[in-house]
This record gives structure tokens, sequence and C-alpha cells, in this order.
């Protein structure tokens, strides 16, 4: 029967919708009814993962042949603005209106009032930063010869990607709690290719991908799941752990840092353990604000070289192949003074700017590329947009006629600065980078030594459990570290309430780089000595 459902649902969706409105054709939640039937039928990940997916490497105009075919769309939703629209639940013939199906009919007579309903509709598009090993590989969809045409909406692109994917997404099912941008959302239903008015001049109307959504998916920031902690007793042959089995989490956390800091920071690893902690890390709480760490890695080298791949920091790739989302952003005085940082709208369109990402992603800013040179107005706020997410977690979005309007984000910024300190940005967390080969910090690709595939997915997987992972503090703990904090207040008065912040920031990224879901002393002594040696360093420079 299970079978017969699923292959009923991908073979002729619309006939399964129209069989459920013949029995249910007065509910005003039919749109729900829908919804939960087909995610019951996709609920097991074997039978989600046979719906075709809309990617760089099945674009849309792989499906143009098949109007009204069952797709799925894992995407950011970038604007929510756009005006809902109304439709016709029920069409002439009396089958189900909606979905993309057949609306123009109902032009040749008049709807009932009790047959209109109304549908949201955004914009969404493929992930920014959403790294290759995340994009799942399936056989039953193989990539496609059609080659994606070049996307004539980049403006809403925060990476300005000429291969990306963009559509309408317009949404049937009321969702638990509205949608807001940056979501991350799996939208599953049927691609259609409309008209973006409704003017009958289709010679200089642009047909627009449009999918109309059956259900949809919210995904975690870290968009596929992962396990905190690491089992232990568990058979790991699957990623490679071998002898690390009955120690999986401390020898593999070991020589991840190792890995980083021998291919990327020139053997730094207390570098390296603070790049490691700043990817892991997330807000917390926004009241009080526990917000994600963010690091600047001071005194970093300068590129002996001008070409674009040699210039590039080792880090970078190390990056992409490690976090499930990374974006690297190489900062110059033409960026700063001609992009947008912040979202704004210009003509009732939502234009994106450079910092609206998705939560869970990572961030790696290089200053190299910054000379001297004017600032313009532009400039200013971007460096502006830059400090408040920095310090605040906050993005604006701008509108005319109003204020901006502030939406939440949860972003890690790591920042390569060549001085002792970013002149565009203060983080929580500066330590110079002890280098004496500078060279070592930028690499091509094909000079990283990258570990095998078992283990580097074994990487993945200590790097994504961390990011999912939650912190318990006992009382006993608590009390321990308050009298600890005393005693170092009277040591040295100069320690204030923010010192506090920090080590117990520090302490729960470490215990989560650990895989360890209780604080303990051994680890918030190890917080307090990482923080010291890093002070230290920069009181030595």
């Amino acid at each position: 029967m299970v079978s017969a459902l699923l292959n009923d649902a991908l073979s002729d969706p619309r006939s399964v919708i129209e069989s459920l409105r013949a029995v249910d054709y007065t509910s005003i939640e039919f749109p729900t009814r829908v919804a939960e039937h087909f995610k019951s039928i996709f609920k097991e990940e074997t039978a989600f993962k046979q719906i075709p997916p809309l990617d760089i490497s099945h674009p849309p105009e792989n499906y143009v042949q098949k109007n009204l075919s069952l797709i799925r769309f894992r995407a950011m939703v970038q604007d929510t603005s756009l005006s809902p629209e109304i439709y016709p639940s029920i069409l002439e013939d009396g089958k189900p209106g909606g979905w993309g199906f057949a609306e123009s009919s109902v032009l040749h007579g008049v709807p009932s009032i009790h047959t209109i309903k109304e549908r949201e509709v955004v914009w969404a598009i493929s992930i920014p930063g959403e790294s290759p090993f995340v994009s799942e590989v399936s056989m039953k969809h193989p990539t496609s010869a059609t080659k994606l045409s070049l996307n004539q909406c980049q403006h809403k692109d925060p990476l300005m990607r000429e291969q990306h994917i963009g559509l309408h997404i317009k949404i049937y099912e009321p969702i638990i709690g509205s949608l807001r941008p940056t979501d991350i959302y799996t939208f599953v239903g049927f691609l259609t290719f409309e008209y973006d008015d409704e003017s009958d001049d289709t010679e200089h109307s642009q047909k627009t991908p449009t999918l109309h959504t059956i259900f949809s998916v919210k995904h975690l920031s870290t968009l596929i799941p992962f396990d905190f902690p690491l089992p232990n007793n568990t058979d790991n042959t699957s990623i490679d752990i071998g002898h690390l089995v009955q120690h999986p989490t401390s020898s593999l956390r070991d020589e991840l840092i190792s890995w980083i800091a021998n291919e990327a920071l020139d053997g730094d690893h207390d570098a390296a353990l603070w790049v490691l902690l700043t990817c892991i890390s997330k807000v917390q709480s926004r009241q009080p604000p526990l917000l994600p760490l963010s690091l600047t890695l001071s005194r970093f080298p300068i590129a002996e070289t001008t070409t674009a791949n040699m210039a590039t920091p080792a880090l970078t790739h190390l990056l992409k192949s490690l976090l499930p989302i990374f974006v690297e952003i190489p900062l110059s005085l033409s960026l700063l003074n001609n992009r947008l940082f912040n979202p704004e709208s210009h003509n009732d369109d939502l234009h994106s700017g450079l910092l609206q990402l998705p939560a869970g992603c990572t961030v790696l800013m290089s200053e190299s590329g910054i000379q001297e040179g004017q600032i313009n107005t532009t400039g200013v706020k971007n460096i502006q947009a830059l400090r408040n997410v920095l310090l605040l977690q906050t993005i604006d979005y701008q509108f005319p006629f109003t204020a901006p309007y502030q939406f939440s984000t949860d972003l890690s910024f790591i920042i390569l600065a060549e001085g002792k300190a970013s002149p565009i940005a203060q983080t929580q967390i500066t330590i110079p980078l002890n280098s004496k080969a500078p060279s070592d910090c930028f690499r091509q690709r094909e000079q990283i030594s990258f570990p095998s595939q078992s283990r580097l997915e074994a990487f993945r997987r200590l790097i994504g459990g961390a990011m999912t992972g939650e912190v318990q503090v006992t009382e006993d703990i608590s009390e321990h570290i308050q009298a600890d904090f005393v005693m170092e207040r009277q040591a040295k008065p100069t320690t204030t309430a923010d010192d506090l912040m920090i080590w117990m920031t520090i302490a729960k990224l470490l215990a989560l780089s650990h895989h360890e879901s209780m604080l303990t002393m051994e680890v918030w002594e190890e917080a307090k000595g990482l923080d010291k040696r890093r002070r230290d360093r920069v009181a030595s420079v």
C-alpha cells in the first residue's frame, strides 16, 4: 500500500490532489490536508530522496517539458515582502484550483467569493555558501546535461552568483511561524513557468520559474543532521574512526586541530583551536546576549603573489571542505564602496546584501585587499552594517519611506588582519598568528594535504555535532565558577564581568568541541588557560 501511494505521488501528484478534493470538497483547510497527506508519504528519507531535486546540477530548464512535475528545492528565503495572491480554490469543472492548475480557466466565469483563497508568495534562492559535500549526490537523479542559463536576478543573491537558482515560491499551507528572510527550507511542489505580470503582451514579458508548494520542511543550520555527542560504543567503520572507536572525539579533535594548524596556519595550534571554536559557535541567547564568537587572526601575512588562486588563504579551502555553509569575503575598497552589505528595496524589489546569509554560516573576511583610499557613503554604511552583525547579530533591511526593519541573524566571523587588529571591525577575540613562513598560509587547493575521504567525513561529523549540541552547567560547577571568578578579581582587580562572559562562552565551546554535554571543572580551567595564553601573546606583540 505504501509503495502504491508513493508511486502515485511521484507519477501523478495532481490526480492525488483531485482524489483528496473529491472526498473533502468543502474544507477551508484543504491545503493543510494535502500537505499532511504528502508529508506522510515522503516522511522516510529514502522516499523523500526519490523526489527529483532542483539545484545547479538539475536546473529549472531541465523541467521545461515536465510542467507540473513534482520537485524539491532546498533554498534560502530571500524576499518576503512580495504581495500575497488570490486564487480560485475550485475551478469551473469542479476540480481543485491552486498549485498551478489551469487557473486561467476561471476567467470565463465569475468565481464565487467562497472559492477565492489567498496564498503567500516569497522569493527563494539556492543557499549561499552551501558546501559541495552537503549537496546530495543521488544515482537516481544523475547530473543533467541541460546548461543552467544566466540568472537574470543576480541582484537577489548575496554573492551575486551568475550560476544560482532563484524562483518564486507560492505557499498554500499556513506555515507555523511566518517565513523570515534567510530561513532555510526544502519546498516540495509543482514547478511551472509563469509570466511576471498579468499582461497578455508575452513578447515583452519574461517567464519565471515558480514553485507551487505542496509542503515544506524547515532545516537546521547545519542543513543535514549530525549526532551529538558522537557515539562511543557504536561501529564507526563507516567514517573510518578505526582504533579511535573507544575514544573517538579526543583523538579525532586533536587530529583536526593539527590538520588546520599545519595546512593553513603555519603550525599555530592555538590559532587553529580558536578557528574551530569560532566555527561551532552560535547564538545561545538574545537576552542576555550570548552571541557567536567572532575572531580576528591578526599579524596575518600578506600573499606574496597577486594571482587569484595563490592569494586565497589556505584556510578557505579547509573550511569549505569542513563546514556545511561557508562564505569567503575578500574585502577591498571597491567592495566596500560599491556593494550593498544590507538588503535594500528598489522599485518594490528587494536587492540582497552581502551579509544576507543563512544562520549557521561561517564568514571568512580577508583584509589584505584593502589599500589606502577614500571610503564613500556606501562604504561607511557597509562598515556599520558589519559592526552591527558582529556586536548585535542583527541586519537592517531598508525599504523606502520607512525606518530600517531589523532582523536577527546568526553568523560566525573570522577576520584575517595584517596589523595588530582589524581597522574595519572589532571582534570579541583577537590573537596574533604565530607564523614564520608566510607563504604556508596561502596555497592552492591541490597543494594542501587532505585526509582520506572517510577521515574528512569524520571531521565533518565532529564539527556538525558540535554546532548542534547543547551544554548544561550544573549547580556545583556554577558555584565553582562564581567562587573562582571572585578569586580572579581579587588577584587582578581589572577583571570584569565581561571577562566572565567570555570565559563562559569559551568553556561551553570547548565542551562542545570535546562532544561533552556537561561543563566540567577541567574544561573551565582549559578555557581560562587558552584565553590567558592568547592575552599573553597579544601583550607581547
